[in-house]
């Protein structure tokens, strides 16, 4: 989920099902920059668990300034970095300096993937970038590196769970898989969505042990932004454990 403080969380809670949160820091669709630092309030809560972002264009520096934040915060679990919003493939040289400081620092490295959007339009000319299939270097010249690629790769699933079906250090999310703009287009979605991961399924039976429950949204900005149960009832429809993203980021409760 993407939270920057404690009332937004309030607000997510009315909604969210979820027992352990991981809270992913956002970056700028325009400036490419990071989003300000997190509200403290927010590493006070204990089963809350955060992702850094990382602008490629100012690599070096931007993991000089999240070697200091581990020193100060814990449960800082993992990097994201925003394939397609970004013009760079999962197999860029500056990728792989991330996925070298996640080795050395024992953190998962998170891809956004898939269909990539700009001002709430879909912008497919940056989705090649986001296309999980690049991440297969990482998979081999990392084996002790988690890797999760966001939002099951969409629509380019076989691309996704074909890695996962080979790989052992890959997962993916059904966060962001759901966007109706009312009640009974979510609920239309949400039968979809498991009847599609149900085919996938039986087609790639390790998927089911790397597949993760996950909202994407924040608090705010609309009933569909707020309403994440419809993402805990497909979590429930397919028998997703706790277990899947907690062995996905290395969380130990």
């Amino acid at each position: 989920m993407h939270v920057t403080n404690r009332a937004e969380f309030d607000l997510y809670l009315k909604t969210a099902c979820a027992t352990h949160f991981i809270n992913i820091r956002g970056i700028d669709d325009c400036a490419l920059t990071c989003t300000p630092p997190y509200d403290t309030d927010l590493y006070e809560i204990k089963n809350m668990y955060f992702l850094e972002a990382v602008n490629l264009d100012d690599v070096n520096n931007e993991l000089l300034r999240i070697e200091n934040e581990l020193q100060k915060y814990k449960r800082i679990v993992g990097i994201k970095i925003y394939l397609g919003y970004q013009q760079y493939y999962a197999n860029d040289p500056k990728v792989f300096a991330v996925a070298e400081f996640c080795r050395t620092q024992g953190l998962t490295l998170a891809f956004h993937c898939g269909e990539t959007f700009v001002n709430n339009t879909d912008n497919t000319a940056n989705d090649k970038y986001a296309n999980a299939k690049h991440i297969k270097d990482l998979l081999v010249a990392f084996p002790d590196v988690n890797f999760v690629a966001s939002h099951l790769n969409w629509p380019h699933f076989d691309d996704l769970f074909g890695l996962i079906e080979k790989y052992d250090n890959i997962y993916t999310c059904i966060s962001g898989c759901i966007d109706g703009e009312t009640t009974e287009a979510r609920n239309i979605q949400c039968d979809e969505l498991v009847e599609l991961l149900k085919n996938y399924l039986s087609k790639y039976p390790k998927l089911k042990d790397r597949l993760m429950y996950g909202t994407d949204f924040f608090a705010g900005g609309g009933v569909k932004f707020t309403d994440v149960s419809i993402y805990a009832k497909v979590a429930k429809e397919l028998n997703i454990a706790d277990a899947n993203i907690l062995n996905a980021y290395r969380i130990h409760i």
